[in-house]
């Protein structure tokens, strides 16, 4: 019986965490709902009595080897997607991933530094807490901690995280999900702790704007 509620409330909050994340599509906030979804994973951690660490965020091994992790699968992830995914994806579909709300970043260092700002905090560390800290642990509470159960919460979450990129097209969508995939492999490799997803994605960010800043962007 206690199983059956722990499941329960797993989907409820799953449920409004969804909802939360999808308010922008349907309109319900005219702006990103990643902090109202933060605002919930903590919320949960509370109730359960489990701390930061039981989603990631604990004191890796070594910050320098994390670090490092981090800054290279971002780098090369960046340019793997900028040279091969998002060519490919161009011919599949026949369109670059539409990320045309980011052209004012062009010789612009004022906007340069507030999307940096963004990237850092609402989508390298906001994003990788909610989708690959909690999302993924939730399934796995859900369907079982098993190897199997892991992979599952990775491709759902991957999905999910590709879909709420609708702004940037089927292609756009595409070229997030498979980023997404890559953060979460990082987050299993390293025992599930986020801070080499978090650098990564934060990396892989910062190269993609950086490049629109100089101009060097294919398609923006």
């Amino acid at each position: 019986m206690r199983e059956r509620t722990e499941k329960i409330l797993i989907i409820v909050e799953i449920g409004v965490l969804l909802f939360l994340i999808f308010a922008r599509v349907i309109h319900v906030f005219p702006f990103s709902s990643i902090a109202f979804a933060l605002v919930l994973v903590l919320f949960s951690l509370y109730l359960r009595r489990v701390g930061l660490s039981g989603i990631g965020l604990s004191r890796p091994k070594s910050w320098i080897k994390f670090g490092l992790l981090g800054i290279g699968v971002g780098i090369a992830f960046q340019f793997l997607s900028l040279y091969v995914i998002e060519p490919v994806l161009a011919r599949l579909t026949g369109h670059l991933p539409d990320l045309s709300q980011f052209a004012a970043l062009k010789g612009n260092a004022q906007f340069l530094l507030t999307w940096l700002a963004i990237s850092w905090t609402v989508a390298a560390f906001g994003e990788e807490i909610v989708y690959r800290g909690y999302f993924m642990t939730r399934i796995t509470d859900l369907t079982g901690k098993t190897q199997f159960a892991w992979l599952v919460s990775l491709i759902l979450t991957a999905i999910l995280f590709g879909s709420i990129h609708y702004y940037q097209g089927i292609s756009g969508m595409i070229s997030t999900g498979i980023s997404g995939l890559v953060f979460g492999i990082l987050y299993l490799a390293t025992q599930r702790n986020l801070w080499a997803a978090i650098v990564a994605h934060g990396v892989y960010d910062t190269a993609g704007f950086l490049l629109i800043y100089l101009g060097k962007y294919p398609g923006v």
